[in-house]
Parts: structure tokens; sequence; C-alpha cells
């Protein structure tokens, strides 16, 4: 079962400090808007310099930055520091598809850039804002996928990185509880973004599912916050909504005790 630590409810959302990476565009755009709209200060870090004007609409700050460079990270947690006097929420969310079924045919360059993206985007995330969010308390949101819990054949080495995150924010949550840092990791399924491969999207709706749009994606990250706890994880789908999910529980093998002589 997936553990579930200190479940007290959060403190509004109103005035919070927020970083949310890949905050250019979808799930990202849409929950800088969200956030901004309750009252949080929000610096949306994306790669994409022509995301800048998307960002400044809906109110929140752009941050060009890469999330797989330490240096833009330590960039990204100054500016943090000097404008918004710390953080209150980092939501780790910038990833990309390799868009390669074949694992013999991806081409190796775009598996080692999903890679920095999606895996040493989140590590350096983590390791550059819960400093920040120490100070009083905060919460750093993992945006994984269902590909993170599931076998994803049309995309192998993307799902690899997401149960990479996936299993990250697990094994972190019980030693960033002592640091007052609550985890919670975030799995939505295909969202109605122009990353979508168009195959992808045919076959959700020819199975009779919605892709989700990512402003209820937002909303149901925001409730999964809401729900409070630490080393949560969550589902979000059109049909189903917000759903936790619980993993198997897996009990290490214990050495036997030898007997005293």
């Amino acid at each position: 079962m997936t553990p579930a630590l200190g479940a007290t409810s959060l403190p509004e959302f109103r005035r919070r400090r927020a970083v949310v990476t890949g905050g250019g565009s979808g799930i990202g755009l849409a929950l800088t808007e969200r956030l901004v709209a309750d009252g949080a200060s929000v610096l949306a870090v994306d790669v994409d310099a022509g995301r800048a004007d998307s960002v400044a609409a809906v109110g929140g700050r752009f941050v060009l930055a890469d999330v797989s460079s330490p240096t833009d990270w330590d960039r990204v947690v100054q500016i943090a520091a000097d404008d918004l006097g710390g953080l209150d929420l980092v939501v780790l969310n910038a990833g990309i598809p390799v868009l390669e079924p074949d694992p013999l045919a991806a081409p190796y360059e775009r598996i080692a850039r999903a890679y920095a993206v999606n895996v040493e985007g989140v590590v350096h995330g983590l390791r550059a804002g819960v400093p920040l969010l120490e100070d009083g308390g905060g919460d750093l949101v993992v945006v994984a996928s269902l590909a993170g819990l599931m076998s994803y054949p049309d995309d192998p080495y993307y799902a690899m990185t997401k149960h990479a995150v996936v299993g990250l924010g697990l094994s972190v949550a019980r030693p960033l509880a002592a640091r007052s840092v609550r985890v919670t990791i975030f799995c939505p399924g295909v969202i109605d973004t122009p990353l979508v491969p168009e195959a992808v999207r045919t076959a959700v709706l020819a199975a009779g599912l919605d892709l989700l749009g990512p402003e209820d994606t937002a909303s149901h990250l925001l409730e999964a916050l809401d729900r409070g706890g630490t080393g949560r994880i969550w589902t979000s789908q059109a049909q189903l909504g917000l759903v936790e999910h619980q993993m198997t529980k897996v009990e290490l093998p214990r050495p036997p005790v030898r007997a005293a002589r």
C-alpha cells in the first residue's frame, strides 16, 4: 500500500509561492493560470522562449530554463529566493515523449533527451527546490503518467522514465517528511495537447474513451494536493476523475537471526 504520512489538510493556495516546470503549455500553463487565479505567485519554467507570452497572459512569470541543467535550476531557485522570498510549492511537470514503439528503432538521442528531461529534471528540481520548501514546509509534486504505473508499448522508453520518477517519489516521501516537505505523485492519463500522437489519440477515441483537458487535469492535481498526506499516488482520467492508486506492498526478505554462541 502507498504510504500516506501526515494526512493533514494543506494551507490555502492563496498567497502561495510556486515553481511549475513545463509551465508554458499544457498542464503546466493550465496549472499556472489556476494558481495565479487563486492568488499565488508562480514562476513558470519552460525551455521554449516562444511560450513567454502565454505565461504572461495568465499572470505568471516566465523563466527560460532547461530542467535538465543543474546550473539553470540554480538560477530558478535564486529568482525564487530573491523575488518571492522562498517557495511553498514545486511542481515538476516538464516531460517529453520519445514517440517510437520499436525499442530497437528509437534514436538514442531522443531516448537520452527524454531521460534528461523526465528523470534528471525531477532529480535536479528536487535537490534545488527542497532547501527552499523546507523553510516553513511545502509541497513537491512529481508529475508522472499512467505510463509510469503500467506497460506502455506505444512508447516504452517514455514509460521507463515515468516508472523511474514514480519510484523516486515513493522513496523520498518519508525522508522528506522529516524536512516538512510533502510529496505528491500525480499520474494523468492521455491529455489533449499537441504532444499526443495522432495514432494514440485515435486509439483512445476508438476505445470509447475521452482525452482529458489540461484544465481538468490541473484541477485534479490541486484536488490531490488538497487531500493532504505524502507519498500518495493519484491517477487522473476523463471518465474516472481523480483516484488514489495503491501500490502492491512487497516485504523485503529478512536475513535469518543467528543464534548466540
